[in-house]
């Protein structure tokens, strides 16, 4: 799903989340770089995901 959302100001503070996120992805597949990380997620992506709790599904998605 794709939407419009109107932003006024840096796009700094989403560009550093992002780049967070990706650090964290490269990290989390045993990587030193993004490029690799790739290569070593795409061939089966199920394998880096990390399941929910019950708990977990419960406070992210019944609020």
């Amino acid at each position: 799903q794709e939407i419009q959302v109107p932003y006024r100001g840096s796009v700094v503070d989403i560009l550093h989340r992002i780049r967070g996120h990706l650090r964290s992805a490269v990290s989390y597949a045993g990587c030193e770089s993004l490029e690799n990380a790739r290569t070593a997620i795409l061939p089966n992506p199920l394998e880096y995901l990390i399941a929910l709790s019950e708990a977990s599904r419960r406070e992210s998605y019944e609020r």
